[in-house]
């Protein structure tokens, strides 16, 4: 029986688990149609405000309907946002406040229900092409972006030794499309057996077995 809202119940055997099945992507197909058919579904959603409200009274109505905040301020650099944002039209975007998730407050050791505080807003970013713009509150900081080509093909392993090395040291040296292909095929089992027993060494030498024989 489904209950808290869901819509359905789904084995996803693609890649979550060393101790399941492993698929490939054939094992999330019936997880992905069931996500379209809960997409589809009728929904009454609606914003906390009005998405035509000021930036500034959007944000308040989160920070004292959802938060408990008493009051909301906003340093010289978000003010200067803000004004910015509406000027360029970009006032009705929606909002999602990036705060710590250990605390309703900015202060993650500050547990329980706190009420009546003052909530800080250290500056706001705009996410234009996604549709929305987020403050940053108290000390909160965001991921820096990646690079197109990721850094960790400069990283390789010794197998003999375990020891993580640069590249052109170790033994690894494995493309990444064929990792991806020897986790996700039909062999991956020894793989991930490795990984249950956590052995990185075992893992990459599983891997590189695997490797071989798609490569043959």
């Amino acid at each position: 029986m489904l209950t808290n809202g869901a819509s359905a119940a789904v084995a996803d055997t693609s890649s979550s688990s060393p101790a399941r099945a492993v698929d490939g992507g054939a094992g999330a197909a019936d997880l992905a149609r069931a996500v379209v058919e809960a997409a589809n579904e009728p929904t009454d959603f609606k914003f906390l405000y009005e998405l035509n409200q000021s930036i500034k009274a959007k944000i308040e109505t989160i920070a004292k309907e959802i938060y408990g905040a008493g009051a909301v301020t906003y340093e010289n650099k978000a003010e200067s946002q803000i004004k910015q944002y509406e000027t360029n039209g970009f006032g009705n975007l929606p909002i999602c406040m990036a705060k710590t998730h250990l605390s309703l407050r900015h202060d993650a050791n500050l547990k329980g229900r706190p009420t009546g505080f003052t909530l800080p807003i250290r500056e706001i970013r705009a996410s234009v092409g996604a549709g929305f713009l987020y403050p940053l509150l108290g000390s909160m900081s965001t991921m820096p972006g990646l690079p197109t080509r990721p850094s960790f093909y400069d990283v390789d392993m010794d197998l003999e030794t375990g020891k993580v090395v640069l590249q052109g040291e170790g033994t690894m040296l494995l493309e990444h499309r064929e990792v991806q292909r020897a986790y996700l095929g039909k062999g991956a089992k020894p793989i991930w057996d490795a990984f249950a027993q956590g052995s990185m060494v075992e893992v990459l030498q599983a891997t590189q077995a695997e490797i071989a024989k798609v490569r043959k």
